[in-house]
């Protein structure tokens, strides 16, 4: 989830500098649009991706029990009655 809110930001921040570059508003204008279209993608990715776990996490259901054996058991299974 992470990397899909880091990519989203920086592909809005690239958007922002070359729609500046388009628009002969100059490198510096660019940066700065960059900048802070980064800084807002990033926190509202962020927030919603609290909001999606908080809302999972309180649904109520149980969590799966990890399988006994099965993450360093090579046997085929011989721990099975």
């Amino acid at each position: 989830m992470q990397r899909l809110i880091h990519t989203v930001a920086l592909t809005a921040a690239l958007v922002a500098v070359l729609s500046c570059l388009w628009g002969d508003y100059g490198l510096l204008a660019g940066f700065k649009r960059a900048v802070v279209s980064y800084l807002v993608f990033y926190c509202v990715g962020a927030l919603l991706a609290l909001v999606y776990r908080t809302g999972v996490l309180s649904e109520g259901r149980p969590r799966p029990e990890p399988r006994q054996g099965a993450a360093g058991s090579a046997g085929g299974g011989k721990d099975q009655p």
